[in-house]
């Protein structure tokens, strides 16, 4: 190599040190390199690592890029986004913004929070946006959708929608458009169907079907607006439709969702739709590709440091193992969850663990109830107020294990209390059919023949009615063999001498 000390050479030398070597424009140099460039755009991957061995003397480590590194380096990027967008917003908040700025800049790191599972940043910046004066009817609305993120978080359903429909309300009576005292139509999309999911999970799923439908079809909102939101859209109707046990229907969404969210790289929106998808699965007996799914959304989200999807999709892989059969494994993926949700301060997610955790035990006689999780259920009377399924789970998880310890008084409390919640038309993603069960049990264990006759054949028909929502024959019969619920109240309905009427095949 040769080495030239810049300060020693003259004007000329100078010149001459940065002139483009000659050997380059030379006759040879240039066939050659046309040579290299043809031969690679005919041979491709071949010619590369024939010159590279003729040049270099080595033929490159990897040439191809798969479709899974490719996406590896995208979500890799993606997750790089969050932290920075943490970390600027950060900075140019201890500049002292103007306050429309300010707000603005508190509610990207309260959404940046949001997807990194940071409960306590996400509400507090929402909230510290919401103190500032003067925002405008989109600031308004833009502010109300990070504070009901913030609640969310932190497992408080009914104030995050609370605050959503009180946002919405107002935006409703405002125009539409891009003016400083109009609401963005995309802005008002977005919110309604956020509203839409947290009705869900509230346990009105046909409103939330309903309002969701609704929105996407109003004509003032414009057809690409529209268009953006419909990997949204499609994962909020498919949790609706779960809860209403529309099981194929559901798929078809959770899947368009999926689909719709790769192509557009929305990570979060990626996430909620494969850890649905999964849970659509085990309700409809596919326990297999259930648990691939979900184990594959889980790594995913481990691998970006996306912990709130990572606790969520364990909770349901837990599910999704127990219906397999496999509950101590189960049991083991439910702690796992139970414990980064405590971590990170995910706390419907860490009480809906328990209650899974609960539900294992309560139906693998494999798998001994554990007194740990009984304490915990008679020492959380008041937990889930407000929040009505995650309630009705929990109650009738209670009522189980107090069933396994011979407390059939004890139980009828809380058994009573779930299957009430239900018939005032709580809807629950899954579990229905497990609440109707456990109160028939409880009355069964207390000698009440009758009642608890008409509770086993309320429980079957909701399960027969699940299979008759399934239209294709195969998939029936594949749910119909992997429904725990449905093999255990067939032999309960028979050694009764109750009929056990079937969805045909």
């Amino acid at each position: 190599m040769k080495r030239l000390d810049w300060s020693t050479l003259d004007e000329a030398g100078r010149r001459e040190a940065l002139a483009r070597p000659r050997r380059r424009t030379e006759a040879r140099v240039t066939d050659t390199v046309r040579e290299i460039m043809e031969d690679v755009r005919t041979r491709g991957g071949a010619a590369v690592t024939d010159w590279s061995l003729k040049l270099d003397g080595a033929a490159p480590r990897r040439l191809e890029l798969t479709p899974d590194r490719v996406a590896a380096a995208r979500d890799a990027l993606r997750d790089q986004a969050f932290h920075a967008a943490l970390e600027h917003a950060t900075r140019a908040l201890a500049g002292s913004p103007p306050p429309d700025e300010r707000r603005e800049t508190l509610c990207v790191r309260a959404d940046a929070s949001f997807a990194l599972a940071d409960s306590a940043t996400a509400l507090d910046d929402a909230r510290a946006a919401e103190s500032i004066p003067g925002a405008s009817a989109a600031q308004r609305l833009r502010v109300a959708l990070c504070v009901a993120n913030g609640h969310t978080l932190q497992g408080r359903i009914d104030a995050g929608l609370s605050v959503l429909q009180v946002a919405c309300a107002r935006a409703a009576a405002i125009a539409r458009g891009p003016g400083d005292d109009e609401v963005p139509p995309a802005l008002w999309l977005s919110a309604t169907l956020r509203k839409a999911n947290l009705m869900t999970q509230r346990g009105i799923a046909r409103d939330a079907l309903e309002l969701a439908h609704a929105a996407m079809s109003d004509a003032r909102t414009p057809r690409s607006d529209r268009d953006a939101a419909r990997s949204l859209a499609d994962a909020v109707v498919g949790g609706a439709l779960l809860g209403l046990q529309r099981l194929e229907e559901a798929r078809d969404a959770c899947e368009q969702a999926l689909d719709r969210s790769q192509r557009d790289g929305d990570l979060p929106r990626m996430f909620q739709a494969a850890i649905a998808e999964g849970r659509v699965l085990t309700r409809l007996g596919d326990h297999a590709r259930a648990v691939q799914r979900l184990e594959r959304a889980r790594d995913d989200a481990r691998r970006l440091g996306m912990a709130l999807y990572e606790t969520v999709a364990l909770q349901h892989l837990g599910v999704a193992l127990a219906r397999r059969g496999d509950g101590a494994e189960a049991l083991r993926v439910e702690a796992q969850a139970l414990g980064l949700a405590s971590r990170h301060g995910l706390s419907r997610i860490a009480t809906r663990s328990r209650v899974y955790t609960a539900w294992i035990e309560g139906f693998d006689p494999r798998v001994p109830p554990a007194e740990a999780s009984l304490r915990w259920l008679a020492m959380s009377s008041d937990e889930g107020r407000g929040d009505a399924p995650l309630r009705c789970l929990l109650r009738a998880a209670h009522a189980r294990l107090l069933l396994l310890h011979r407390d059939g008084d004890g139980a009828f409390a809380p058994a009573k209390e779930a299957v009430t919640l239900l018939d005032a038309g709580v809807t629950l993603e899954d579990g229905d059919v497990f609440v109707r069960w456990v109160y028939a049990d409880v009355l069964a264990r207390l000698g009440r023949r009758g009642e608890a006759d008409e509770a086993y054949v309320k429980a079957w028909m909701r399960v027969n009615a699940m299979l008759a929502n399934i239209g294709d024959d195969e998939r029936r019969s594949r749910c119909r063999a992997g429904s725990l619920e449905h093999r255990a109240l067939s032999d309960t309905l028979v050694a009764r001498g109750l009929p056990t009427i079937n969805v045909r095949d």
